[in-house]
């Protein structure tokens, strides 16, 4: 966890989350990564967080799969 975006990350975040200035999104990803690093409370609930996120993305990439009539597998993400 940590280090530099991939190409577009930002872009694309900024462009999901409605925020117009995209240096915001790497202000709040270094904000949020440090009180990740340090509160173990708060690492274990963004982790649980981002565990639905997946879970949620998954199936629902699953279900677009079977609905176009190809295999789409968790991996796939």
């Amino acid at each position: 966890m940590g280090g530099k975006m991939a190409s577009g990350l930002r872009t694309d975040l900024a462009a999901c989350l409605g925020v117009k200035a995209e240096s915001a999104i790497s202000s709040n990803c270094a904000d949020i990564l440090f009180l990740y690093r340090q509160y173990k409370d708060f690492s274990t609930e963004i982790s649980a967080i981002y565990e639905k996120i997946v879970e949620r993305y998954a199936s629902l990439h699953i279900r677009e799969s079977d609905a176009s009539g190809s295999v789409g597998t968790p991996g796939d993400i």
